[in-house]
Order: C-alpha cells, then sequence, then structure tokens
C-alpha cells in the first residue's frame, strides 16, 4: 500500500511544519507537500503530484475557500477534498456538501483528530461534525423536495432580493445596483449577503450559478440603449421569472458567470 498523499494548501508555516511532523508518526506513511494559496504554481505542482487527499486551511487562506476547491479539482478530479473551516456555522457546510466535500472540520480540530480524519476520508468515507449534519441534511431534504414539485431555492427569494440577484445576472455592480434600484449600499450589501446564505453560497460567481442552474432568467427587452449606449441595468418593470426547457426568442438576455469575480 502506497503512502497517502496529502496536498496542503496553507499561507501558515507553522501549521505546515507541526502537521509535517505529525504525520511522520504514522507507521503506514503519509507523505505532505505544502503550497500557499498564492502560489502561481499550485494548480500545475497540483496537477503534476496527484495527491490522494487535497487539504485546505481556510483560515490562512487568500480569498475563499470555494474558488480553490473548483480549481484544484480540475487539477486532480480524482483527489477527495478536507477542509479546515474558518468558521463553526452550521449554515456554512452547506455549500461544501454540495460539492462533495468530503471532510469539514471545526476550526478547534486537534492534530490527532485530523490524521484520523485524512485516512478515513482517503479509504472513501465523508466526515461532517454532527452539530452541522441536521443542517445540511434538512436543506438537502428542502431541495430535493423543491425540485420534485417545481420549486428551488430561488423561491425563499424576496421580491427585492429577486431584483437584486436579476442585477447581478445581467453583471451590475454595487454603485450600478444602488443607483438603479434605489437604494443605499449597506442595504444592497444586506440583501446580497440574504441572497448568498438562502442561496448557501458565498460569493457571486456561485450565485450565477444556482441561478442559472435553477432556471432564473431576466426577460430584458430593452437589449440596446437609447443612442447607442450600452443597456442598464434591469429595470424593475422588466420580468424576472424561474423558466425550465428551451430559451425562448432571442431578446431573453443571460449574465455570464465566466466573465464574473467572486466578490
Amino acid at each position: 500500500m502506497h503512502p497517502i498523499r496529502v496536498q496542503l494548501v496553507c499561507d501558515q508555516q507553522m501549521l505546515a511544519d507541526a502537521l509535517r511532523v505529525r504525520l511522520a508518526r504514522e507507521p503506514d506513511g503519509f507523505v505532505l507537500s505544502h503550497r500557499r494559496s498564492g502560489d502561481e504554481r499550485l494548480a500545475d505542482a497540483v496537477r503534476t503530484r496527484r495527491p490522494d487527499l487535497l487539504l485546505i486551511d481556510a483560515r490562512s487562506i487568500v480569498g475563499h475557500w470555494s474558488a480553490l476547491v473548483d480549481t484544484l479539482a480540475d487539477a486532480a478530479p480524482r483527489a477527495r477534498v478536507a477542509v479546515l473551516s474558518d468558521t463553526v456555522d452550521p449554515e456554512d457546510a452547506v455549500s461544501p456538501a454540495r460539492r462533495c466535500v468530503a471532510a469539514w472540520l471545526h476550526p478547534q480540530v486537534t492534530a490527532d483528530h485530523l490524521v484520523d480524519v485524512l485516512r478515513v476520508v482517503a479509504d472513501g468515507h465523508t466526515v461532517y461534525p454532527s452539530a452541522v449534519l441536521g443542517d445540511v441534511l434538512r436543506r438537502f431534504a428542502v431541495e430535493l423536495r423543491d425540485a420534485a414539485t417545481g420549486g428551488g431555492p430561488l423561491m425563499h427569494l424576496t421580491e427585492r432580493e429577486r431584483e437584486v440577484l436579476a442585477c447581478l445576472v445581467q453583471g451590475s455592480r454595487g454603485r450600478e445596483i444602488t443607483d438603479h434600484l434605489d437604494l443605499s449600499e449597506n442595504t444592497v450589501r444586506s440583501h446580497t449577503n440574504r441572497i448568498f446564505r438562502k442561496l448557501g453560497v458565498h460569493n457571486r460567481l456561485e450565485a450565477l450559478r444556482i441561478a442559472r442552474q435553477s432556471g432564473f432568467e431576466l426577460w430584458a427587452p430593452r437589449a440596446a440603449g437609447h443612442a447607442g449606449r450600452p443597456a442598464g441595468p434591469p429595470s424593475s418593470t422588466e420580468r424576472f421569472h424561474l423558466v425550465t426547457g428551451r430559451t425562448p426568442g432571442p431578446s431573453r438576455r443571460r449574465g455570464d458567470p465566466s466573465s464574473e469575480q467572486g466578490d
């Protein structure tokens, strides 16, 4: 049996050194490689090394862990993913579960427990703290019910939250949204945060992905602005709704999530 190859992504050298020492005590072997989240060669290194496990320390990295999971999962599709969480909020465990993250660990995890989890995950199992499992399972049960009845996560948004989401889908950002909806920046920020929480996501790109998967479309009859000017954000009179199946008509316009960056 070959040693379990672990790729640690962490910006704290002290943690990497401590984990390397602890894993060296294991009789059947772990081989640890450490890279920082901002390393430009990270994806290439992971692709070359083909680790069995990806361990991401969400407490120290630059940006959000979800972006790293998406990037590194492409680089090493067969690797199982474990995340050292930066939060104890059960609601925050829903997003990693959707991404099939194999282990979601509380920030206070001990070194011995971490090693046990890595071994279990390497054997093909999934480990989440018991305190969050109820929330994760309830959320998935609701989503399965919504899927069966034609609903979805967007059905839980208020009318104003849908207007803000429509602006996000159109590619509008902070000041454009505040001007268009006549809201303060704090109010738009609050609506955006509630949208993220209700959808179980952490940034704009994830929200747009959920919106598209759920069939959220914006009916925008003004495909171009007046006098040759670009069209602005959608007005409150423009209709947005959930659709399934074929997209009707050339006047339907979509935001392009591939061009968005996480906020």
